[in-house]
């Protein structure tokens, strides 16, 4: 039989309140180790973030110099016609 069943209900009230503080602290514990779980893995993702960021500029800088090659790459093809098409109308008219 339950002890409170048997008390005054006075006493009955104070084992339910401390049943329910005995229960809030449980819970408090619960959510306080949820919150530090929760922190990490705010951290881990601010972290990734962070490092696809720079990975992102590493990329960005790569792709600015292929821009810049194939752009060299253009202006030297561009000069080798001109130069071959000079060359040709030599040739032409040397013949």
């Amino acid at each position: 039989m339950n002890a409170t069943a048997t008390a005054p209900p006075a006493f009955a009230a104070a084992a339910s309140l401390s049943d329910t503080i005995a229960e809030t602290a449980v819970a408090a514990g619960v959510l306080g180790c949820e919150m530090a779980d929760i922190a990490g893995t705010i951290e881990d993702v601010r972290k990734l973030a962070k490092s696809q960021g720079e990975r992102f500029l590493e990329v960005r800088k790569d792709v600015a110099a292929i821009v810049d090659a194939n752009e060299k790459i253009r202006s030297e093809a561009e000069q080798t016609a001109v130069a071959a098409r000079a060359t040709r109308n030599e040739v032409e008219a040397s013949l």
